[in-house]
């Protein structure tokens, strides 16, 4: 099992990477990247109100599932299982079926949609967002910039020294809990 822990931050990238510098952490800022994510769910929220997620990613030509489980830990920092893998993965197979879809995961985006439509999951929400990822030097968490269309620009980082990273930054407070699925679902509501 794969463990998710992130930290969500509503920050402009400029202060963030300035709180960087003044901070003496180096930094190296790789291309940006698009990604457009489909959050599904059964007509009746089966995995939103019982804290899971169930996510198609499609990034160029990539396209990966990944399942949530329910957040482990409160606080600002997520902490819960994922699993995530290509289609045709192993790990795509095993997405599938924490939410009980025992069958092979297609190759191809088509036959995955048509598969999860079958079994009653529907797109609720697309989270559309440009993403650059940073490397730091001396943390060893995944730090990205992400534009999300109709929300504006946040900061997330993942791995198992994250809280280090904003403790450190001082930007605890500048946490958002909700995912970026939640926050766009409230605004279309």
């Amino acid at each position: 099992m794969g463990v998710e822990r992130e930290v969500k931050l509503r920050i402009p990238h400029g202060e963030f990477l300035n709180l960087l510098r003044r901070n003496r952490v180096s930094f190296r800022l790789l291309d940006t990247i698009e990604q457009e994510d489909h959050y599904l769910d059964t007509r009746s929220c089966d995995l939103l109100s019982s804290g899971k997620v169930l996510r198609v990613r499609v990034m160029g030509n990539s396209i990966r599932i990944a399942y949530k489980g329910r957040r482990m830990e409160g606080g600002i920092e997520k902490v819960r299982e994922e699993i995530e893998g290509e289609l045709g993965d192993p790990r795509c197979d095993e997405a599938l079926s924490r939410v009980g879809i025992d069958s092979p995961c297609p190759e191809d985006l088509g036959a995955l949609i048509k598969l999860l439509s079958s079994r009653g999951y529907e797109v609720k929400v697309v989270v559309w967002k440009r993403r650059t990822p940073v490397i730091l030097n001396g943390f060893g968490s995944e730090v990205t910039l992400d534009y999300v269309r109709d929300l504006g620009e946040f900061v997330e980082v993942e791995g198992e020294d994250a809280m280090e990273l904003v403790r450190l930054l001082g930007i605890s407070c500048r946490a958002v809990i909700p995912s970026y699925a939640d926050l766009i679902h409230a605004l279309k509501q």
